[in-house]
């Protein structure tokens, strides 16, 4: 089981690609820590909801959902705005 949560976060990562930040998938199962740092490398904000209590090395992950865009108003010229995004958020479910 967990490898199919490994492998079902790996697509889903790679999914990602067409949100505004390109992310590269993991070559093959990795960790809970590798999902995250890959995540965050790539301009994520990571949000994890944790269920249990040993150290993350020990967790894997049960899925990678999407988050909202976190933009800001900016003024365009000529008197427009248009809104840029700060960042993007993600939620990593992980099972310690």
């Amino acid at each position: 089981m967990k490898k199919f949560a490994l492998t079902a976060a790996g697509v889903f990562v790679a999914g990602l690609a067409s949100a505004p930040f390109a992310v590269a998938a993991p070559a093959g199962p990795s960790t809970a820590a590798d999902t995250i740092k890959t995540l965050q490398a790539s301009g994520y904000k990571v949000i994890l909801n944790r269920v249990g209590n040993a150290p993350l090395a020990n967790c894997s992950v049960v899925s990678v959902r999407p988050g909202r865009a976190i933009t800001e108003t900016v003024p365009a010229g000529g008197g427009d705005t248009v809104d840029k995004v700060i960042y993007t958020t993600v939620f990593v479910d992980i099972d310690c």
